[in-house]
């Protein structure tokens, strides 16, 4: 399924391609945060430019101009030995992001105008779905998960990724199939023919990047963006002071519980929030989750929420300077994970969480799932 939007359509990426093929400037720092986005957490009054910048790892911390903050040199330059550089300019993509971010500025600038509650204005869900869906897509776990599975699939082949038991039902429901145990090797041959006949962008042995970043685009343009305006009602909330991270779309509420490496999907995540500055959050809820008012966050929801967002960040958390929220949180270490030692593909690209069952505190707000409306009802 794909969504009509500007920055979704092929001659939007022609016309990015076009403009990095007659660019002088080539930007050797990339974003995997957008500046434009870290710089809704400077001072309100315009007293300071800089964000504040944590370490929840070693603790270290500093006040940080936003355009020093979550980049990587060359993080999305495509290339390698059978890619075209005419075809495929090298840096394509991270122009297109510089064009979307453009836009997204006043997506968000006008969510400041807007009243706490239910977003309902269409083409504003779905400017804001091609940003929030970008974000999921471009961070440094994100890339590590798509290299994950991409050297999954060549040390363990296609066929038999599509045959494991995880797999096959989750595939079959991707490509619009309905999944039988009495087909499993039928369906699986089916998929697999089908995957390997896809043409990719590249087959050389230094394309992983390529590949993966071709995939993030895919996921990106043809599954989190439909999945966000087809199966998410979006919510505005108010809060006491908020952080946020170098991953911040945060997914809460899975019901395998925290130690589930599928509790932080958009699949399996009942809700998804989003910071949007340090007052204010966007709350994207499935059908199992029902969202009300009061449109205010008393402290203790949003204590918990902050707790979340280190818990979901990669390194770094960033803040408003002097809201001391970071000093606070103390999350458990990520274990190491060597997706070599793993004996499937499945377990190769599912690292585990910080958490072990049992372990971590409630989800935040679940007192908003059908569930606990039900158990209030029965009371």
């Amino acid at each position: 399924m794909r969504i009509d939007h500007r920055w979704l359509s092929d001659i939007e990426i022609e016309r990015s391609k076009e403009m990095t093929r007659q660019a002088k400037d080539r930007p050797r720092r990339h974003h995997h945060v957008p500046q434009m986005y870290l710089r809704r957490w400077a001072a309100v009054d315009g007293s300071s430019r800089l964000v504040r910048m944590t370490d929840l790892a070693t603790r270290e911390s500093d006040a940080r101009n936003p355009d020093s903050l979550a980049n990587e040199p060359w993080f999305y330059r495509i290339t390698a030995d059978d890619v075209d550089p005419v075809e495929v300019p090298d840096l394509w993509f991270e122009i297109h992001m510089s064009r979307v971010e453009n836009d997204a500025k006043h997506v968000l600038d006008s969510l400041d105008r807007l009243p706490d509650g239910q977003i309902r204005d269409r083409n504003l869900m779905t400017d804001l779905a091609v940003f929030v869906g970008l974000q999921s897509q471009r961070t440094v776990r994100s890339r590590q998960g798509e290299l994950d599975i991409d050297a999954g699939i060549r040390r363990f082949g296609v066929r038999n990724v599509v045959g494991e038991p995880e797999m096959l039902p989750r595939l079959c429901l991707f490509t619009g199939r309905h999944y039988s145990p009495d087909r499993r090797d039928e369906l699986a041959d089916e998929i697999a023919e089908e995957l390997g006949d896809r043409p990719l962008i590249s087959d050389a042995d230094t394309g992983a990047k390529p590949r993966a970043i071709e995939s993030a685009i895919g996921v990106w343009r043809n599954t989190v963006v439909p999945h966000l305006l087809v199966q998410r009602s979006w919510w505005l909330y108010s809060t006491a002071p908020l952080a946020t991270c170098d991953e911040p779309v945060i997914y809460i509420g899975g019901r395998k519980g925290r130690a589930s490496a599928t509790s932080y999907t958009f699949g399996d995540a009942p809700l998804v929030l989003f910071p949007l500055d340090p007052g204010r959050l966007l709350v994207l809820a499935d059908f199992t989750y029902r969202p009300t008012g009061p449109f205010v966050l008393d402290d203790a929801d949003t204590a918990a929420i902050n707790y979340e967002i280190g818990a979901a960040c990669q390194q770094f958390v960033y803040e408003q300077d002097g809201s001391g929220i970071a000093a606070g949180l103390h999350v458990p270490p990520r274990p190491v994970f060597d997706p070599i030692s793993a004996t499937t593909f499945w377990e190769s690209v599912h690292p585990p969480t910080r958490w072990l069952p049992g372990e971590g505190p409630e989800w935040p707000l679940s007192r908003w799932s059908v569930e606990a409306y039900l158990a209030a009802d029965r009371r």
